[in-house]
């Protein structure tokens, strides 16, 4: 098992908000940012177009950045990399 992806670890972890929340707190103790951002991906519905995607590409990918920029203010590289972490991880 892969301890350093909570998806595997906890799988059902994407069954709800505040679970997805305490995971990602607990893998990033002390980047709390980093866990915010990526929840704040997951209330943006990547969780589910990862799911519901055939190909993860570049097309995703920004998609997903565009949103988490333009809509929560997110910087660019912060951004980038929570999309990137969640299809990696995911």
């Amino acid at each position: 098992m892969n301890n350093d992806n909570p998806f595997l670890q906890y799988s059902d972890m994407l069954e709800n908000r505040q679970r997805v929340r305490a995971v990602l707190l607990d893998f990033f103790p002390n980047e709390k940012v980093k866990a915010n951002v990526l929840v704040i991906a997951y209330d943006s519905g990547i969780a589910l177009a990862i799911r519901n995607s055939k190909v993860l590409d570049n097309t995703f990918a920004l998609r997903f950045i565009k949103v988490l920029t333009s809509d929560y203010a997110i910087n660019n590289q912060m951004a980038n990399w929570a999309v990137q972490y969640w299809m990696e991880m995911y």
